[in-house]
């Protein structure tokens, strides 16, 4: 649902609010050039939740005023795409076409895709070259994931590769894995701390000292890998995807 808030400035802004089963604490989501979240725990009040909106008024306006004023890098279709942890690269070529949809066709022998159609439109080429990458990820991901749980004996239940916005993976209460495709940019150890790092929770569903503990028992450097996921993304992901 759509809530206002009104700003010290006078100015009325529009949040969503959002429950969620996995929300430990109620949060604030701002995303250029204006996009207000709230989410929240499904065993907290909604009411709460818009007490809290209040109270972080001046952070909201301050973030907002800092996203107005940043500027705005347009992604540039990549002509390249370096899939560290297999170690291949492939060319993408772009065809133009008098049509409204956008394909993708694999020409494995030279590692080159060619993405045709309306190609003026991004987030449909986006779309595609995602969809390709989950295709390419489910190649790779699923055996690493499997030979790390036999080797730890880190049993789980069933993997899927998706392409989430903010997480590098996640574990269900089912023991269920979700890892995002965006992996196969990144370094094999690093790669390996995040499958280690989602095998781990299967046996500790926190960030206790006790999970840590577990994580550092298969990964001694995962502070070093956790870094590198953090602030060196736009290194290995291109932009867009």
């Amino acid at each position: 649902m759509k809530y206002e808030l009104l700003l010290s400035s006078g100015e009325r802004c529009v949040y969503s609010l959002v429950s969620s089963a996995r929300a430990k604490y109620v949060r604030i989501k701002v995303a250029p050039p204006d996009q207000i979240t709230l989410v929240v725990p499904l065993h907290v009040e909604n009411k709460h939740a818009h007490t809290f909106v209040q109270e972080k008024k001046q952070w909201i306006e301050k973030t907002l005023h800092k996203l107005s004023h940043s500027p705005v890098t347009e992604a540039v279709l990549p002509e390249t795409l370096m899939l560290t942890l297999t170690g291949e690269q492939w060319h993408v070529d772009y065809q133009k076409a008098d049509t409204d949809s956008v394909q993708l066709h694999v020409h494995a022998a030279d590692r080159r895709v060619t993405v045709s159609g309306k190609v003026d439109h991004k987030e449909s080429v986006y779309y595609v070259l995602a969809q390709w990458l989950k295709d390419m990820a489910r190649q790779v991901l699923p055996d690493m994931l499997d030979s790390l749980s036999v080797q730890y004996d880190l049993p789980y239940g069933r993997v899927t590769i998706r392409g989430q916005k903010t997480r590098w993976g996640s574990c269900s209460s089912s023991k269920n894995i979700n890892l995002n495709y965006k992996l196969l940019f990144f370094p094999e150890p690093v790669v390996r701390y995040v499958l280690i790092h989602e095998l781990c929770h299967t046996r500790e569903m926190n960030h206790s000292n006790r999970f840590w503990m577990l994580v550092s028992q298969f990964d001694v450097d995962y502070q070093r890998h956790r870094e590198i996921l953090k602030k060196h993304i736009n290194e290995f992901v291109p932009a867009g995807l």
